[in-house]
């Protein structure tokens, strides 16, 4: 059974503004990526529960002008998943490829660290109850990495692999 971390229990701030309302039928993976200046840091053991999402979520609103937190979801190293922005409001994670685009955020810098084990089983059970209450959205088809979408880096290349090895191995078995 999937267990969220509800925005009441990480303490979000209500969003700025109201957000446009889409209906989801696709997903998009993200990392929390290096930091400009140091662009070998590991994520990973930074996280620090429910202050990182809130800290996310400032950085969204103060340092990038968004209305809430880009993206609906997030993983963390331990496998917690925190709702991010309603999913049914479109984000803001994948230039120009809001609408209907669930954003899913893993805590991490995977361009130099590895997804934990139980961020990967947190992710396939999120996956799993995203496919079920949305089934306009075929998994994995429907799921991209940022890098498939736009000209980025992200989500890292440990996890760009995972996500396209995935897709691989589900449209391998299909054929």
């Amino acid at each position: 059974m999937i267990q969220i971390v509800k925005r009441s229990r990480w303490k979000a701030l209500k969003p700025r503004a109201n957000i446009i309302r889409h209906v989801p039928d696709k997903i998009t993976v993200h990392h929390q990526g290096p930091l400009e200046n140091y662009p070998t840091i590991h994520q990973i053991p930074c996280f620090d529960g429910d202050s990182t999402i809130r800290m996310l979520q400032k950085l969204d609103i103060y340092a990038k002008g968004l209305v809430d937190i880009a993206y609906h979801f997030v993983v963390a190293p331990d496998g917690s998943i925190y709702e991010g922005r309603d999913v049914n409001s479109a984000g803001a994670h994948t230039k120009s490829n809001h609408s209907g685009n669930v954003g899913i955020l893993f805590i991490g810098n995977f361009n130099v660290e590895k997804p934990t084990e139980e961020q990967m089983s947190a992710f396939n059970l999120l996956l799993a109850w995203l496919g079920f209450v949305y089934p306009q959205i075929r998994i994995p088809q429907d799921v991209f990495t940022h890098r498939e979408l736009n000209f980025v880096d992200c989500p890292g290349r440990y996890l760009h692999d995972i996500i396209i090895q995935m897709k691989f191995e589900t449209k391998k078995e299909t054929i």
